[in-house]
């Protein structure tokens, strides 16, 4: 079969390419006078159904266009009435979605009852993709700016972690905006290679001499921040796990323990975060003192004036104190590190520092059954004394 039988075609190496004339109306809508595309095939039969196909879509395009509809069978070509080329196939004349309204879209329907802290991350990671590029709508990013905004973090001193979480914070609106608004875009900012090595340090479990040392300063300064440091010392939690207790989560007595649960002023981190930790040594003490002087709902006032329990602002203060005493190459977190690591010197089984720890045990087993009973963690948690 011959090429001139093939309607609105032409050929180049062995492939059949569509061709067709803009009509002089409508040239104001296109960057180009002449539509050419790859019709893909070789065949010269599924050349003419295929270019019989689009030379009909395109008749009806047209019609609509002239009547003020934007179906468009060729959008490679087409551009707005300004004249400004469109950079993808999706900005035709749907209305675009500029990045202020996205955030506010994703917060009105996402961020009911959250923190502060939440709004203060999702905006901070949007003060960053600003500084990255100037781009304005959602509809315009690209693959290209994913990767260039992952540099742009790592630059500025960020940590591989640090630039996951805020990579999970602008794809996770991305893909609520993409669905909510039916935007027929993939999002940029999924499977984009991150090194979480990269700028990274590992938190340093900190030596039982400087625990010893911290306590024995935390004795002689009876406030409420140093007490909140001193419940970690010999528990092992999490800094926002103790800042978020209730006065009734401590159980003094025979069997003294904390009670970690979830409070509407502070979640867990994991279902297995909710435990029973038998209160031995100078977080005995503390707690005592806590309850002593607590005359709230909420044993630490200082860190829950607001809703929420406000543990970044205990973590700030706590770790500049800490600096001065033990060095700068230590923080609060270094205690929960410490703690697996003195239990396993005592030869503690790894199901029992789990368990106490808030840790999950991996294993199906272990999802059975209520867990180590009191008498057996009070045993172990005694050697650490």
């Amino acid at each position: 079969m011959e090429t001139k039988s093939v309607p609105y075609s032409f050929r180049k190496n062995g492939i059949f390419y569509f061709t067709r004339r803009v009509p002089q109306d409508l040239r104001a809508h296109y960057s180009t006078r002449r539509i050419a595309f790859s019709l893909k095939t070789r065949s010269a039969k599924m050349a003419i159904v295929r270019a019989q196909t689009t030379s009909t879509k395109l008749d009806q395009h047209w019609h609509f266009l002239r009547v003020n509809s934007f179906e468009h069978p060729a959008f490679d070509n087409f551009r707005a009435t300004s004249r400004k080329r469109s950079s993808s196939p999706h900005e035709r004349y749907e209305k675009k979605h500029q990045i202020k309204e996205v955030i506010e879209h994703y917060l009105k329907h996402k961020g009911q009852n959250k923190s502060k802290t939440f709004q203060g991350s999702l905006n901070r990671a949007f003060r960053y993709l600003k500084q990255s590029s100037q781009k304005a709508y959602l509809e315009d990013f690209r693959k290209a700016d994913a990767t260039k905004f992952r540099d742009f973090l790592f630059a500025k001193n960020l940590a591989g972690p640090s630039v996951k979480r805020v990579f999970s914070t602008i794809r996770a609106v991305f893909n609520f905006c993409i669905s909510e608004f039916d935007i027929k875009m993939s999002n940029p900012f999924t499977n984009v290679f991150i090194d979480r090595q990269l700028g990274s340090q590992k938190r340093q479990p900190i030596p039982i001499h400087d625990i010893r040392h911290v306590q024995s300063k935390i004795s002689k300064i009876n406030d409420e921040p140093r007490l909140l440091l001193g419940l970690i010392t010999d528990t092992g939690m999490r800094l926002a796990e103790a800042a978020g207790l209730a006065k009734d989560d401590i159980h003094l007595g025979d069997r003294p323990f904390i009670q970690v649960k979830p409070h509407p002023w502070r979640s867990l981190k994991t279902k297995s975060s909710e435990r029973r930790i038998p209160l031995v040594g100078n977080s005995l003490f503390c707690a005592e003192k806590l309850v002593k002087n607590c005359e709230a709902v909420r044993l630490f006032s200082q860190y829950n004036k607001q809703e929420k329990t406000n543990a970044n602002s205990a973590s700030a203060a706590l770790n500049k104190w800490l600096k001065n005493v033990i060095g700068k190459e230590y923080t609060v977190h270094g205690f929960r590190h410490s703690f697996r690591d003195r239990l396993r010197a005592v030869e503690c089984p790894s199901e029992i520092i789990d368990q106490l720890g808030g840790w999950h045990t991996d294993g199906v087993g272990h999802q059975y059954g209520k867990g180590f009973p009191d008498e057996i963690l009070i045993k172990w948690m005694k050697k650490l004394e």
